[in-house]
């Protein structure tokens, strides 16, 4: 019988068969269909078909750019060997060092004596210089041949002062002239209330050394009632 259906199916054309392939496919889906209404598959099936379908957005994941890529390393040049200096001076020559003689056979020990240093003499110290000249005292001058006129210009500034101090007394004053000028008016003595007036009125006389460069004279002026 085998050979009968191979006999057959040679005998079918290739377009016959094809159709009775697709024929048994949908007759079978069919029959699957009807299967799945029968025991409540395809209820479920429906309910499944019917629910919303939930569509999700999925971002697009972007990656970080790469890392730049690290530096190459520095090439470090080796040091450039210094070139001999032609006006270097050369090494010093290797000088052996001295041989060490043999220490000599104890023999007698000479102690030496330290000698003490001459004492130095002592240096007389030099002589004090020569004592300053003392200066050259002033030569005793008379009042009348060195101050003319004086005793018009002395009562003249002496007119009223006994009248204001009502004092009896004598002022004596050493008067120092140099060349034609009054130099110093020292007041050795006599009452205090005539000093300063004796004083102004004694250096206002015109006086001059006739014989040498500096001299003194004394000058007594009485106070007392006409």
């Amino acid at each position: 019988m085998s050979e009968t259906l191979t006999d057959f199916n040679n005998a079918l054309p290739q377009d016959a068969t094809g159709r009775y392939v697709g024929v048994g496919v949908v007759v079978a889906f069919h029959a699957l269909v009807l299967f799945a209404l029968v025991s409540g598959l395809g209820r479920d099936a429906i309910n499944a078909v019917k629910k919303p379908l939930d569509a999700a957005v999925i971002q697009e994941v972007t990656l970080p750019p790469p890392p730049p890529p690290p530096p190459p390393p520095k090439q470090v040049k080796p040091p450039e060997p210094k070139a001999p200096r032609l006006d270097a001076p050369p090494p010093p020559a290797y000088v052996p060092p001295p041989e060490v003689a043999p220490a000599p056979s104890a023999g007698p020990v000479i102690e030496s004596v330290p000698v003490p240093p001459p004492v130095p003499e002592p240096i007389a110290p030099p002589p004090p210089p020569p004592p300053a000249a003392p200066p050259a005292q002033p030569e005793r001058i008379s009042v009348e041949g060195s101050c003319p006129g004086h005793t018009a210009t002395l009562s003249k500034a002496f007119a009223g002062l006994y009248d204001r101090y009502q004092v009896e007394g004598k002022v004596v004053v050493r008067v120092q002239v140099r060349a034609s000028t009054i130099v110093k008016v020292t007041v050795l003595s006599g009452p205090r209330e005539y000093h300063r007036a004796v004083i102004a009125a004694v250096n206002s006389l015109n006086c001059r050394v006739s014989g040498g460069e500096e001299g003194y004279f004394e000058l007594p002026v009485i106070f007392r009632e006409e």
